[in-house]
């Protein structure tokens, strides 16, 4: 099983540290086995930055 971590949207504007468990890489995606529900929004980018707490704010849609 291969572990990692994202970051997931709260109500509150801010993000929390959630571990996830990985599964195929398909092309620039991976999918996700577990640890997230439908419907729940992750950091796609940037994720690098932040700290479970911190607040953020949504980029407009890129289109993709």
């Amino acid at each position: 099983d291969v572990y990692r971590y994202v970051f997931v949207l709260r109500d509150d504007g801010t993000v929390g540290r959630r571990r996830v468990e990985a599964g195929a890489v398909r092309g620039d995606g991976i999918e996700i086995v577990s640890g997230i529900q439908a419907g729940e929004m992750i950091v796609e980018k940037g994720a690098g930055f932040l700290r479970d707490g911190d607040l953020v704010n949504l980029a407009e849609d890129s289109g993709r």
